[in-house]
């Protein structure tokens, strides 16, 4: 709804259009960020930054120009895909373990430029009980993180599948009943997706 185009090198910012007024139009989205790319982005000024590890948060602190960023939290859960799709494992490279809650925690509070946080466990997911699951830990999160001060943006992912053998999607609007209905009973429904 807010019109981003997620990016995971710079190179790949000549093909992204404008977004919607007033929001970042540009998600940069990669677990590999090198240090010449967080140095060279400060030339994006719409740019909104998915940071995967408490580590690349202190490169990106490091920098003279602020940037809005997002922490990408990581369910540290297995099962909810086969394991090729399943990123959000405890091993995964993508996103900051759940577990590490206090860090996390610690990280929003000393940075104003984090604005919210991002959760993707894994693809091809036609039962979204496990995504459920996972979203509730961290809107419990989120909500502890919005006392600090307002979150504006969460980004739960995509990963609904389609089962090619049965002829089967994942319910979508039964997806989204359940997770406005999750948004209300922690009190961030004025969070954009």
């Amino acid at each position: 709804a807010l019109g981003r185009a997620a990016i995971e090198s710079l190179k790949e910012t000549s093909n992204t259009k404008g977004g919607a007024k007033g929001a970042p139009r540009l998600l940069w989205d990669s677990p590999a960020k090198t240090e010449t790319e967080i140095t060279n982005w400060s030339s994006f000024p719409d740019l909104l930054i998915q940071v995967d590890s408490l580590e690349e948060l202190n490169r990106h602190r490091q920098q003279a120009h602020v940037k809005p960023k997002t922490l990408r939290i990581n369910p540290a859960r297995a099962g909810a895909t086969d394991d090729y799709l399943n990123v959000g494992h405890s091993d995964s490279k993508f996103g900051i373990p759940i577990h590490q809650k206090p860090a996390i925690i610690n990280a929003y509070s000393e940075n104003s430029s984090i604005i919210g946080i991002h959760l993707h466990g894994g693809s091809g997911v036609i039962n979204y009980t496990q995504k459920l699951e996972e979203l509730r830990e961290v809107l419990q999160l989120a909500q502890e993180l919005n006392r600090i001060r307002p979150i504006e943006l969460l980004n739960i992912g995509g990963g609904l599948g389609f089962d090619y053998e049965r002829h089967s999607e994942a319910n979508l609007k039964g997806y989204a009943s359940k997770v406005i209905g999750l948004l209300e009973e922690f009190g961030l429904q004025h969070v954009k997706l």
